[in-house]
């Protein structure tokens, strides 16, 4: 078993709070801008944002998201092909795959039609700019991370967050351009970011041969279906949604949507700071590193859910115009997900990183995002938007379920048992995510205030109950 020493334990939080701030700072710039976005687009124009920025994501996810895991393996654990695998996907994110897009992209400026009611003119701009952060997205942030170097990591992620930021502001906000003004900016965060990150992180000399290359693609090629199946659980529903819905209820569910993924944001960039602590895990399982970065996860599976949901319920007026506040409730069914993805998080980390069987890894993910896409197109025209919603949740949970099973059937050694947390900061949990959930339910804003602050007192006791979790044991 692995030790976890002192100074380890605070190299860690340290790390993690890092990544976690640029991470939420990252993802969640557009949650933050929020209140500012709602007041200057329709919920047309909002609902045609989301299904842009969806859509466009799925691009980036196919043709680059599944090498993310393979330089987390090759950084994290040395090996006679780190190198030339780091090399390969330097050479593939760097200058294949902006090609690509910049080929794609082309094509959809002059076809002057619409695709799922947007321009195709509006999607060109958005798959370049997809065709340019996976370079940053899945080789230089994850090497940067899995390596430590948190000075690199800062000013790769600032460069990243300022110009998103900037471009923001002037475009959408300031000068009213829409959905143009939204991914112009998009493009040129996407330029700038690229042009920074190349010239500070280059992978070393390596020798590269086929049986190399093999190696990382039967890594990597099954986690394609699993990072769509992934990409398809958190954005499919809005695309699916025009099918059947008018896209001003779609704006009206991507608004409650964008709100519960400030949750999921939190979950995934802490898992992301632990992938490390992952990677070097070895079996039987856990050992004292991988139990304390599990344990943390479960709780905050749940605390973070339950945190936003009565944030959201307490500041409703100020997060959102007043035609959006009819999306309060589907927050709530939308926050339950994300707790069962918080929990499938972990399963799956001790396939594909610990133990690098990938194989398996899209059974799971694809189970729940065929039955959000079949049920939302199927039932989405009656059960409106609360039942996408309850859909939406119903995935998640088949995800989750199915992730231990298979993990079972693949006889990984891990005690599970030894994940469980204490049972006072269990039962807060629990009670803390009820009680916010509620909150954003109640008729009026003076209710939701009560019941919401509740839900953060709640909280905050589970937090503290739980403390022992966050230290070595």
């Amino acid at each position: 078993m692995t030790v976890v020493t002192r100074e380890h334990g605070k190299n860690l939080g340290r790390r993690t709070f890092v990544y976690l701030l640029f991470g939420f700072l990252q993802r969640g710039l557009s949650f933050l801008l929020l209140p500012f976005v709602t007041r200057v687009l329709s919920p047309d124009e909002y609902g045609a944002v989301s299904v842009v920025v969806a859509g466009g994501a799925l691009f980036g996810i196919v043709l680059g998201s599944s090498l993310e895991s393979a330089v987390f393996r090759s950084v994290a654990r040395v090996s006679r092909s780190s190198a030339a695998i780091l090399k390969m996907t330097a050479l593939y994110l760097y200058a294949i795959l902006p090609i690509a897009a910049g080929v794609i992209a082309l094509v959809l400026y002059l076809l002057d039609a619409s695709l799922l009611s947007v321009d195709t003119r509006i999607w060109a701009i958005e798959i370049l700019a997809c065709g340019l952060m996976p370079a940053v997205s899945f080789y230089v942030l994850p090497t940067l991370r899995a390596s430590n170097d948190l000075r690199r990591f800062i000013g790769v992620s600032s460069v990243s967050i300022g110009a998103l930021f900037i471009g923001k502001v002037v475009f959408v906000i300031s000068l009213g351009q829409g959905l143009l003004g939204w991914v112009v900016s998009d493009l040129l965060a996407a330029v700038f970011s690229y042009l920074v990150a190349f010239f500070l992180v280059r992978p070393a000399p390596a020798s590269v041969s086929r049986k190399k290359l093999r190696r990382l693609v039967v890594f990597a090629l099954p986690l394609v279906p699993h990072r769509v199946a992934f990409w398809a659980l958190s954005s499919l529903s809005r695309p699916a949604m025009t099918v059947v819905l008018p896209l001003s209820l779609i704006g009206i569910y991507s608004l409650a949507f964008n709100f519960a993924s400030i949750a999921a944001m939190v979950l995934v960039e802490l898992n992301r700071a632990f992938l490390a602590e992952y990677s070097r895990e070895s079996f039987p399982a856990p050992s004292e590193v991988s139990r304390r970065v599990a344990r943390i996860q479960i709780l905050l599976a749940f605390l973070a859910p339950a945190s936003v949901g009565a944030g959201v319920a307490i500041a409703a007026p100020i997060l959102m115009g007043e035609e959006f506040l009819t999306s309060l409730p589907l927050i709530a069914l939308l926050l339950a997900a994300q707790i069962a993805y918080g929990i499938y998080l972990i399963p799956v980390n001790y396939m594909v990183q610990s133990a690098g069987r990938s194989g398996w890894s899209w059974i799971s993910s694809t189970l729940g995002a065929t039955l959000i896409l079949f049920c939302t197109i199927m039932f989405g025209d009656t059960a409106g938007v609360f039942g996408v919603a309850l859909i939406t949740m119903l995935g998640y949970l088949v995800m989750a379920v199915s992730a231990f099973a298979i993990a079972r059937v693949q006889a990984l050694d891990i005690r599970w048992s030894a994940l469980s947390l204490p049972v006072s900061s269990a039962v807060l949990a629990v009670l803390a995510t009820f009680i916010s959930f509620f909150a954003l339910t109640g008729e009026s804003q003076s209710t939701r205030v009560f019941i919401g602050s509740c839900g953060l007192l709640a909280a905050a006791l589970a937090f503290v109950a739980g403390r022992s979790v966050f230290r070595s044991s």
